[in-house]
């Protein structure tokens, strides 16, 4: 461990990473993640729409259904 007459002989700008590298590091990353990341948020974009229109779908019949035996006339 640094004693502390080590520590404050030490300043941040010396041991720090200079600004134009830590933003082209953070750059860096967020296109690697968007890069990484887009087919699956592209994938489960799909799978959402996909499952809306099956419950769309489902919804409609069922109402089809209620109309339709509303709609019929009484036999006698």
């Amino acid at each position: 461990m640094c004693s502390p007459d080590t520590l404050d002989s030490m300043s941040d700008d010396d041991a720090s990473t200079p600004w134009a590298f830590r933003l082209v590091a953070i750059a860096a990353v967020i296109v690697v993640a968007w890069v990484l990341l887009w087919p699956v948020l592209s994938l489960a974009r799909s799978l959402v729409a996909i499952a809306l229109y099956v419950i769309v779908g489902v919804i409609a019949y069922q109402v089809g259904k209620v109309a339709g035996r509303a709609s019929r006339t009484p036999r006698e």
